[in-house]
């Protein structure tokens, strides 16, 4: 719900894709501090950082969104894909190993998804959609062994 409420008033007040990439940037340059000082945010500033502007998920919309621009636009602006590759590291860097991967493979699957390389019909198996709750479920019994 917190995700669609910084939509909802960022979309509503910014409006013009240039001010909210903007947002976006400052955004993720605080979602990368918040990860890199994680355990030396002060208790004060614990909501705020973690659950407000939740630091660790953040690029994870984020970089889906500029998937999507892409593929509704076509070539992003150089800003755009820079924004993008920030996301994706993000991912790798936030997250520990194995499910840095898999958000890795999440990015994977919606960019193959969105630019129609993946046939999503009903009866294919291999299709990006029957793909991800299969690795959701794989990573949740491989958390549960751990």
């Amino acid at each position: 719900m917190t995700f669609y409420s910084w939509m909802a008033l960022l979309f509503y007040s910014l409006r013009d894709w240039s001010r909210l990439r903007i947002a976006f940037w400052l955004w993720m340059l605080v979602s990368y501090a918040g990860v890199i000082w994680w355990k030396h945010i002060p208790e004060s500033m614990e909501f705020l950082v973690k659950d407000l502007m939740f630091v660790k998920y953040a690029p994870l919309f984020i970089g889906g969104m500029l998937i999507f621009r892409i593929y509704q636009y076509g070539r992003p602006a150089a800003a755009d894909a820079a924004l993008l590759a920030l996301a994706v590291c993000h991912g790798l860097f936030a997250y520990k190993l194995p499910y840095s991967l898999f958000v890795l493979g999440c990015f994977g699957t919606f960019a193959l998804a969105v630019s129609g390389h993946l046939n999503c019909s009903p009866t294919n198996p291999c299709c990006g959609w029957a793909v991800f709750p299969t690795a959701c479920t794989w990573y949740t019994k491989t958390l549960a062994m751990a």
